[in-house]
């Protein structure tokens, strides 16, 4: 079944968790380990458009500061809107995941973080061994 960017991201998050709790302590994830998880929940295309936007900012404000005279309080105001604009695609707008959940079924989203850590585990141990 296809899904979408937040349940993906969800899923990872929980497979990480997964293995670091296997790691650590090997204790199983339930729905509530999963409600604590942050994930991004801005969508990669936004992400990217804000990337473009920051880059061209900064680019804009090199080419100011550069060209013409006098004017570094403009460029300098500039570079910090590109370089916020990056900070901002680059964080993703975090959110636990409790805050989504009229957004996403999480105990669909368990069992599936579940068969896809236990199928990762056995191809793991298949390799080994």
């Amino acid at each position: 079944m296809s899904r979408n960017f937040l349940e993906q991201r969800i899923i990872k998050a929980g497979i990480e968790l997964s293995e670091r709790n296997v790691e650590v302590k090997g204790a199983p994830i339930t729905a509530d380990s999963i409600r604590m998880l942050r994930v991004k929940t801005m969508s990669p295309g936004l992400q990217a458009m804000y990337s473009i936007i920051g880059l061209s900012m900064i680019g804009i404000s090199i080419w100011i500061y550069a060209e013409v005279p006098h004017n570094m309080m403009i460029s300098l105001v500039m570079m910090i809107g590109g370089v916020g604009n990056l900070v901002f695609a680059g964080n993703g707008k975090p959110k636990q995941v409790s805050q989504l959940e009229d957004k996403v079924d999480l105990m669909d989203l368990t069992g599936e973080i579940v068969s896809q850590f236990v199928k990762m585990m056995d191809e793991k141990r298949n390799s080994e061994g």
